[in-house]
């Protein structure tokens, strides 16, 4: 497992940008971004839910694993319910 330094995680978590969805455009949906790494968090009508969406496009190298993969986790509350390394 590759680390990342403590200053790269300082600075891409002071960097991070949040888009709040358009007013005037219903189709645009809230998003932060933080390392490259686009998060989307909606309220999905379709499946009644809050939905969650990772896109790695842009993804910064720096959290790029050996596998071109990124680890992840991802708690609800206190609890872990999606864990990848």
């Amino acid at each position: 497992m590759t680390a990342i330094s403590r200053d790269f995680a300082t600075e891409a978590n002071l960097n991070a940008l949040f888009w709040p969805a358009d007013s005037e455009d219903p189709t645009t949906l809230p998003s932060i971004q933080v390392g490259g790494v686009q998060v989307f968090v909606y309220v999905d009508p379709c499946s009644a839910s809050l939905r969650v969406s990772v896109h790695l496009d842009e993804t910064a190298p720096e959290l790029l694993t050996e596998k071109e993969t990124v680890r992840m986790q991802i708690n609800v509350g206190d609890n872990d319910v999606f864990v990848a390394h």
